[in-house]
């Protein structure tokens, strides 16, 4: 992968600096020792501690380089480059982890699934490029209507999620209603999307959560779309 030949040069690149410090050091160290009394020259303490505080800088530098590297690698790999949101295995992951959260501190969580009503049909129509267009543009809606600690997901092709922590469902509805209606501004007459909302309640597992947003997201979609249901234990909201 392009990305590993990159930090295996870097680490090439570390190594051959710590290899020609020595040197330099040594070289450094044989010209300004005085052989016929086998002493130092009084500034070459002085020299040599100015080279090795230049060497410690410059080895600071490419260890903060290769951290700030490997973030940007392991953000790239949680991050639809497309839509700038959160993959579905992050989606997953982190659902997990709210659910214990809510089930520990007894809060409110809520989840949000999005379709794009005839988004296929819209590609076949306007090209691949038109589509992802599409598909950034969701992208922003999202990040721009979620607070700091709720996050945004790409989950399929079409298919996109939100996690709110310490959320009610009447709560979530707001949030997918702008959403829902800022695309709905855009893309009226060509494109619409199909909401469903769910809010955690005891006992429920990830697996039993995300199929009551889908199940509420189905059903908008079934009504025809351009809507939004949230699911209740006795139906639909």
């Amino acid at each position: 992968m392009p990305n590993e030949a990159l930090d295996v040069r870097i680490s090439r690149i570390e190594r051959r600096l710590m290899l020609a410090s020595v040197i330099l050091g040594l070289a450094f160290i044989a010209t300004n020792v005085d052989y016929s009394a086998m002493m130092l020259h009084p500034l070459f303490l002085l020299e040599l501690g100015l080279l090795a505080l230049l060497l410690f800088f410059v080895f600071r530098s490419i260890r903060q380089y290769k951290y700030a590297y490997c973030r940007e690698i392991q953000k790239a790999s949680s991050t639809d480059a497309l839509s700038r949101l959160f993959t579905a295995q992050q989606y997953f992951e982190t659902l997990e982890g709210e659910i214990e959260r809510s089930a520990r501190y007894h809060r409110n969580l809520c989840t949000i699934r999005i379709d794009i009503d005839y988004f296929r049909r819209y590609n076949t129509s306007f090209g691949v490029l038109s589509g992802d267009e599409v598909l950034a543009f969701l992208g922003e809606l999202i990040r721009n209507a979620t607070r700091k600690y709720d996050t945004g997901y790409r989950l399929g092709d079409d298919e996109f999620g939100l996690i709110h922590p310490e959320t009610d469902g009447s709560q979530a509805r707001v949030v997918a209603e702008r959403i829902r209606k800022n695309f709905k501004a855009k893309y009226e007459g060509r494109l619409s999307l199909s909401m469903g909302i769910a809010q955690w309640e005891k006992d429920d597992s990830v697996d039993r959560l995300i199929r009551k947003a889908d199940a509420a997201m189905e059903q908008a979609r079934e009504a025809g779309g351009d809507r939004l249901r949230v699911y209740i234990e006795r139906g639909m909201l």
